[in-house]
C-alpha cells in the first residue's frame, strides 16, 4: 500500500525570523553625517598630520575631497527608559565618521556635533519613496549627543514633535538585553548597507562571545579597545552599526565590521556599560 502523500512544503522560513523581521525593521534607519568640510579636515590634520615630503600635496588634496563626502551607516532606535518621552535616540557607530579621532585623541559628542550634521531616514518614507508616493528622500535631522572613542558607539538624539512631523508611523524602538546568548545560538541581523535596500535582513550563529579587537589582525586606524562578539554573518560597507538581535528580539550586539565569512559586533557588556554611563539604561 502506498504511503499518503503529504503536500511539499512552500517555503524555508522560519516563523519567528519572519516576525522579527516584520516587528523590527522599522526600528532600523540610515544614516546620513553631512560634513562641515573645513571644520573635518582641520581635525584630521590634527588627529593624523600628512608629513611634507614626496606626494604630500597629492595625499592632502585628496584628503580635503574625502572631508566634505558624506559618511553612511545603519543605525537604529534605541529603548530609553530613563529618558524623558519626548526623546528619541538612534544608537550606531562612531567609525562612521571620518578619521578624526583615536583612542589617543578622543573627542566630545559637541566636537562631533561641531563637524556633522547627522541625518536620518526611516523605513515608511524609504518606502513611499520607493512606491512613487514620495518624489524625494526625506531625512529628518538629529543632533550627536554621546560618543565613545574607545567602545564605537554613537548616539543621536531627536524629539518625539521633531519626529511625529517627520512620519507619524510607528518606530519600535529595540531594548538592549541583559544577557548574551550561549555560542551557536541563532541570532539575526537588519541593516541597510545603502539607500534602496532597507531592511537587509541575516541570520547566522554565535561562533565566539568575546574577541579582543587588538588580535583580529585587521587595521584598527581608530584605536579601538573594545571587545567583541563573533557571529557567522557576512556583512557589507555601510552595514555597521545594525543590531544583532536574540530570539526575543532584543540587542545583543551592535556591527563593528566583517567580512564575507564572519562579522564582529560591539560586545553586550561594553553595550551596556556605555549606555549605563551615559544615563541610557
Amino acid at each position: 500500500m502506498d504511503p499518503p502523500l503529504m503536500e511539499a512544503p512552500n517555503d524555508f522560513g522560519n516563523p519567528l525570523a519572519r516576525w522579527m523581521h516584520h516587528h523590527c525593521k522599522s526600528s532600523v534607519v540610515y544614516v546620513e553625517f553631512r560634513p562641515n568640510q573645513a571644520r573635518v579636515l582641520q581635525e584630521w590634520n590634527n588627529v593624523d598630520p600628512i608629513a611634507q615630503g614626496p606626494g604630500a600635496a597629492e595625499r592632502l588634496a585628496a584628503r580635503d575631497e574625502q572631508s566634505g563626502a558624506a559618511m553612511r551607516c545603519t543605525g537604529f532606535f534605541l529603548s530609553v527608559p530613563t529618558a524623558p518621552p519626548h526623546r528619541i535616540h538612534v544608537l550606531t557607530v562612531a567609525h562612521a565618521l571620518h578619521p578624526v579621532f583615536n583612542a589617543g585623541f578622543p573627542i566630545t559628542a559637541a566636537q562631533a556635533e561641531w563637524m556633522y550634521q547627522p541625518w536620518i531616514l526611516c523605513e515608511h518614507l524609504e518606502q513611499a519613496f520607493l512606491d512613487g508616493d514620495e518624489q524625494l528622500r526625506r531625512f529628518t535631522r538629529g543632533h550627536i549627543v554621546n560618543i565613545s572613542c574607545q567602545n564605537d558607539l554613537l548616539v543621536i538624539q531627536l524629539t518625539q514633535a521633531h519626529m511625529a512631523g517627520y512620519c507619524e508611523q510607528v518606530h519600535w524602538p529595540l531594548s538592549v538585553a541583559q544577557r548574551f546568548p550561549p555560542c551557536t545560538d541563532s541570532v539575526m541581523m537588519l541593516s541597510w548597507p545603502e539607500v534602496g535596500r532597507s531592511a537587509a535582513t541575516a541570520r547566522g550563529e554565535i561562533s565566539h562571545p568575546d574577541r579582543m579587537i587588538q588580535y583580529l589582525g585587521g587595521r584598527n586606524p581608530f584605536g579601538f579597545t573594545t571587545r567583541l562578539s563573533e557571529v557567522g554573518i557576512r556583512s557589507e560597507q555601510g552595514s555597521s552599526g545594525a543590531p544583532l538581535l536574540d530570539g526575543w528580539g532584543e540587542v545583543v550586539g551592535v556591527l563593528h565590521g566583517g567580512n564575507t565569512v564572519v562579522s564582529f559586533f560591539v560586545g553586550l557588556t561594553e553595550i551596556r556599560n556605555t549606555l549605563m554611563g551615559w544615563g541610557l539604561i
